[in-house]
């Protein structure tokens, strides 16, 4: 975003020439003095030398104010005089900063210690600057006395403190790291987000990168008013509501209103949605007990060690004599909470839409003949299009199927992924284990007991099988719950059978693609015949 930049709110003196049949001729800005506008300020407009005019409080419905001098953990200047300048002229503000990707430096600073994840891994290096930078941001706010409804985080190449180029799903994920600590370092401080930003400079920095539930302000570029105006209908660089539309005229940049603005959108939920089903960051688990049917949230509680669930609250009964399977999906519907899969003994696949608590929204059926499988399970974005994915495995051949998701809660068309798999009774989605972009599969055969772990390939294929472990019969239910351990690597759950004591176990994964030394995340687990 062009820090000189002059944002108008609304479709104005141009769009009545368009429709007068004139066409969207250039209009000086003082030419539209009867229209409202939105001004972005910040550091440019700090008076000295060379600096850019305050606008006219008459023309003025609405600002946008800059907290970062261009790179994250710097301070806009003037912000205080600026924030002022907003009361002092009765006008309502949102404020924005700018996502960086960390020096060194700043890694070594922040990577252990700014945020809530464990500096063990980069993962949770790369988040906890990411946090930082928010916290910086809120501290920036807390110091001139300002609690804004939003901040709207600016993501876009840079030419100093460049992010690394996001030419595989690694280097994506990476910057996708960064991103997503410092959303959660502006909502832990109390603020709702947006992002700004649009397909091209989103794509570079974090690739498809999908935040159904997160508002977007969408630059259109040098196309003209009317293109931004169409953008408003269009789906957005990341599938979230468009709040704002940007064009520019290579001087100023103008915006235009679109129908999803609000001066106060709603908090957006977590961009890690793998098995967060209340949007609080922390991973959940799901179990069903067998003698009530009743279905049991066991809310992550974010502990790096010891109990890693806070009080469990019901969730629903689904009776065993009608359902045999349940399974979270991930956000397959596209408003951004984890939605429940469960399917009836008669065979047909249920997708129970999420709402972000303890209760699900209203049935949809993904199909029938889905009795045939031996397994189905969520996988997460596994092609690569920003949208989670299933994969099931089919009992009468052996076939591993890819059903890849299409954002709107339905599928697409099945693949194959993989052939030979009748000996497999587990297959398990546990999210990117091994840190390349893309999810993988754990497997148990059933003969020998021993896990496997099938990496996912960047081509839209699994990779050669690793061994992450033997003598693994002795477990009955697996769940892929994400990240319970807060070091940025999803975790693996398991259930042990009743005769080796029906304990719940916590398998946390490694940066390698294997598996840490299991603990005891509770007993007496034997009541529950599923968990997810």
């Amino acid at each position: 975003m062009n820090r000189r930049t002059l944002l108008i709110s609304c479709v104005t003196a141009v769009t009545a020439l368009a429709a007068a049949g004139i066409g969207a001729v250039a209009v000086s800005p003082s030419a539209r003095a009867a229209a409202p506008y939105v001004y972005d300020i910040s550091w440019p407009q700090c008076a000295g030398p060379g600096s850019q005019p305050m606008p006219s409080p008459a023309n003025t419905s609405f600002v946008i104010i800059g907290l970062t001098h261009g790179l994250a953990f710097t301070e806009n200047p003037c912000v205080d005089d600026q924030r002022q300048w907003a009361v002092d002229n009765a006008k309502p503000a949102h404020a924005y900063t700018m996502a960086t990707y960390p020096t060194p430096a700043q890694i070594t600073q922040y990577g252990t210690s700014g945020g809530p994840w464990t500096g063990s891994t980069d993962a949770g290096k790369l988040r906890n600057v990411g946090y930082a930078e928010g916290k910086y941001a809120a501290a920036t706010l807390s110091g001139i006395s300002w609690k804004p409804s939003t901040v709207w985080i600016d993501v876009e190449p840079r030419s100093s403190q460049a992010w690394p180029a996001a030419t595989t799903r690694a280097a994506m994920q990476r910057n996708r790291f960064v991103v997503e600590g410092l959303v959660r370092g502006l909502e832990d401080s109390g603020y709702a987000i947006g992002i700004y930003s649009n397909a091209g400079l989103w794509n570079t920095v974090v690739g498809p990168w999908w935040l159904p539930g997160v508002p977007a302000w969408v630059a259109t570029g040098q196309h003209g008013e009317a293109t931004a105006v169409a953008a408003c209908s269009a789906t957005s660089f990341s599938g979230g509501k468009t709040f704002l539309t940007q064009w520019t005229d290579g001087t100023y940049d103008f915006n235009a209103k679109c129908a999803a603005w609000t001066a106060t959108p709603a908090k957006a939920p977590a961009p890690s949605v793998a098995n967060d089903v209340n949007g609080d960051w922390k991973n959940d688990l799901l179990a069903r007990q067998a003698s009530s049917s009743q279905l049991w949230l066991y809310k992550g509680n974010g502990a790096k060690t010891g109990n890693v669930f806070q009080t469990r609250v019901a969730a629903g009964t689904f009776p065993s004599s009608s359902y045999n399977l349940v399974e979270t999906a991930g956000d397959l519907t596209g408003d951004g909470k984890v939605d429940l899969l469960v399917r009836s003994t008669g065979g047909t696949l249920w997708l129970y839409p999420g709402t972000g608590g303890t209760t699900w929204g209203t049935r949809r059926s993904l199909g029938t003949g889905w009795g045939g499988m031996s397994a189905i399970t969520g996988i997460g974005d596994f092609t690569g299009d920003g949208k989670p994915d299933l994969v099931a495995l089919q009992k009468s051949n052996g076939v591993l199927y890819l059903y890849p998701g299409n954002g709107s809660g339905g599928l697409r068309a099945r693949t194959a992924l993989k052939s030979g798999w009748s000996g497999m009774d587990r297959v398990v989605g546990v999210g990117d284990m091994t840190l390349n972009g893309i999810p993988d599969l754990v497997v148990r055969q059933a003969s020998t007991g021993t896990l496997y772990l099938y990496p996912g390939y960047a081509n839209g294929a699994l990779g050669t099988r690793v061994t992450i472990g033997t003598g693994w019969n002795s477990m009955w239910l697996f769940a892929g719950v994400g990240d319970l351990t807060g070091d940025g690597v999803p975790d693996l759950v398991t259930r042990a059978k009743s005769t080796s004591g029906g304990g719940l176990w916590l398998y946390p994964g490694l940066t390698t693609g294997k598996l840490g030394p299991r603990r005891s995340i509770g007993t007496g687990w034997q009541v529950m015949n599923q968990i997810a």
